[in-house]
Formats: structure tokens, C-alpha cells, sequence
């Protein structure tokens, strides 16, 4: 979405729509992702509750607050919370169970992506419906000059997380013949 979120902010047009529609899918996505890592059926139960609770929550802003073209006052922050609690839980549970270093599994590397980024955006995100009523330049500035930091050393983890997925499963030459 930065490409475009990106044309449309070149070109003085409203890109908080693209965000608030991505919403609902990056949740999706992540609590997709988290859930196969969750041995835990009841905490399975509270990303099923925390999911639905965000849903409703996106619906209420979108729908009846009417702020599609706007920042939502309370769906996003919630967001950052949630993801930034599945984060921590899953650092949490792979510490306790260490088969093998916490820093050579892939999930600490997702997960310490998505608290670095998430944290910092989670107190962006609290002021952002403010700033954009009030103090649209900082807003804007805050987004090229926070928002982009956290998501290059989120990145860096996620890529710590892919080399450590490819240095699991090589891919061998008899693999590649095969194919």
C-alpha cells in the first residue's frame, strides 16, 4: 500500500481511505499468522474475541461514525494494542520454550518487527485524529519522519525472520531438478 497511499499524498488527494480499508485485512492477516503459532486454545478463544471486538469497533467508526476519508479515533490504536499484545505473548511463550535459541526462530523476529513498529506507531496513531484537525504539517511530517524509521527496522526484522525460514529449508539442487 506505500506506493500508492504514496501517489495519492504527491498528488494532494485523500489516501486515508486505502489505510482504513487495509485495516481489517492486516488484522486478519497477522491474527492468521499468530493463530498457527498458538498451542493455546484459550488464548486462540481471546485472538477470536479481540478480532471480533476490533471488527465491530472498525465498523462503528467506518460505518456509523462515517470516517472512511478520515483517521478513526479508536480502531486503529486498538489495532496497535492487540498486535502489539499477540507480539509479546508469542515472545513470551517461544522464551519459555527453548529448544533452540529465541533469536533463531523465525516468530521472535516477526514478532520484535511488529513491537518496534507497532509501539511507536500506537502513540502516533492516539494523536493522529487531533493532529490532522488541528496540525496537519506535523502530522505529516511525524508520518515521513517516525512512521518510515519504524517500518525499515521492521522490515530488517522480518527479513532476520525470512533468512532464518530459507536457512531452515535449503532449497537443494536435487529439489530444483525435480521441479
Amino acid at each position: 500500500l506505500t506506493i500508492p497511499m504514496t501517489w495519492f499524498a504527491l498528488h494532494h488527494r485523500n489516501n486515508v481511505w486505502m489505510m482504513n480499508s487495509s485495516l481489517p485485512i492486516y488484522m486478519a492477516v497477522f491474527l492468521w499468522v499468530f493463530w498457527q503459532w498458538e498451542l493455546d486454545r484459550n488464548q486462540r478463544i481471546v485472538f477470536l474475541f479481540l478480532s471480533t471486538l476490533f471488527l465491530l469497533l472498525w465498523s462503528f467508526e467506518i460505518i456509523i461514525e462515517a470516517k472512511f476519508f478520515d483517521y478513526t479515533t479508536y480502531a486503529r490504536p486498538f489495532q496497535d494494542l492487540v498486535i502489539l499484545y499477540i507480539a509479546c505473548r508469542t515472545i513470551y511463550q517461544s522464551n519459555k520454550r527453548l529448544e533452540s535459541p529465541i533469536v533463531s526462530q523465525s516468530r521472535f523476529w516477526i514478532s520484535a518487527g511488529l513491537i518496534v513498529y507497532y509501539s511507536g506507531m500506537l502513540l502516533l496513531n492516539l494523536a493522529s485524529d487531533r493532529l490532522m484537525a488541528s496540525r496537519p504539517e506535523i502530522l505529516k511530517n511525524l508520518l515521513l519522519y517516525v512512521q518510515a524509521p519504524l517500518a525499515l527496522c521492521a522490515h530488517l526484522c522480518y527479513l532476520a525472520a525470512y533468512r532464518l525460514g530459507v536457512q531452515a529449508y535449503p532449497i537443494t539442487r536435487e529439489a530444483e531438478l525435480l521441479t
